[in-house]
């Protein structure tokens, strides 16, 4: 039997991005955590999108430059 609660935060990746970009509350925070621990892809995914983030961060232009 699936975990319903698996199937939904790898069929809906707007939950990752909540977590990744800390919009999300300490239940839904905990929750996506718990999920990582348990699940290589989306754990995998969400390492590299925090990577890409990082680069992002370093290369976006200063509001002066723009």
């Amino acid at each position: 039997m699936m975990d319903n609660r698996r199937d939904d935060f790898c069929n809906d990746k707007s939950l990752l991005m909540s977590y990744l970009y800390d919009e999300c509350g300490l239940d839904e925070r905990e929750r996506v955590e718990a999920h990582l621990a348990v699940c290589a892809s989306c754990r995998n995914e969400v390492q590299a999108l925090t990577g890409v983030r990082s680069c992002l961060l370093y290369t976006s232009p200063s509001p002066r430059d723009l």
